[in-house]
């Protein structure tokens, strides 16, 4: 709400000063993205992309059976384990006849749990005779995390840092438009890939947060 006032009477200002249109430039601070919204939703995106690639080359039998096989690797490996399996199971649709998945939508601690788990999910999901698919999801995939890990650190990155995560990040993209084009990328894929993320590191670094006495930051 504070960001939100304080936009507020920067617009005034400038319409006060005969501007009537927002110079983007100028406000790029405010448009800064959410590292936890870009982690929870390219995590969702990435995990979706890939299970859906396997559904559709999926040629051993009913789809219903990849399906069965993928809940159960979700089940006992990433949200739970063997003896103690989650309850989580991915949602289906059928359209035209065909059976369908729906995008994954989890919190952010299961989208890491799966992000952990992902070279088990896109061993499940990418059937053997597409070997040079599935190595290339476990390449790309691991330059993502460790990009991520650079991106998390709740720390500002030096400027080593940042180009190594940016050079991690075009490491991926490049993989991941290969394979999946551009049905694999959404807004944050685009910043990540785009260099805009790049651009808030390297120009804002990280923002420090305090506490007021009543708790408030």
């Amino acid at each position: 709400m504070e960001k939100y006032i304080h936009f507020l009477e920067t617009v005034r200002q400038w319409n006060e000063q005969g501007q009537e249109t927002v110079p983007l430039v100028e406000i790029v601070e405010l448009l800064i993205p959410c590292i936890l919204h870009l982690e929870n939703q390219v995590g969702e995106k990435n995990i979706s992309t890939i299970v859906k690639k396997g559904l559709d080359l999926y040629n051993l039998g009913p789809k219903e059976v990849f399906i069965k096989n993928l809940n159960q690797t979700f089940q006992t490996k990433a949200s739970g384990t063997e003896t103690s399996p989650s309850q989580w199971r991915k949602r289906c649709f059928c359209e035209n006849g065909s059976l369908s998945l729906d995008p994954i939508q989890l919190r952010n601690n299961n989208v890491r749990a799966c992000i952990n788990a992902i070279n088990t999910i896109i061993e499940a999901s990418i059937l053997n005779e597409h070997g040079a698919m599935a190595s290339n999801l476990l390449l790309a995939v691991s330059k993502y995390t460790d990009a991520l890990k650079l991106l998390t650190k709740h720390s500002k990155l030096h400027d080593e840092e940042i180009e190594t995560f940016q050079s991690l990040i075009d490491d991926f993209f490049e993989l991941w438009i290969r394979i999946f084009g551009s049905h694999g990328v959404t807004n944050y894929l685009h910043m990540l890939g785009a260099g805009h993320v790049h651009y808030f590191l390297k120009n804002i670094g990280a923002c420090t947060f305090t506490r007021n006495k009543d708790g408030r930051h």
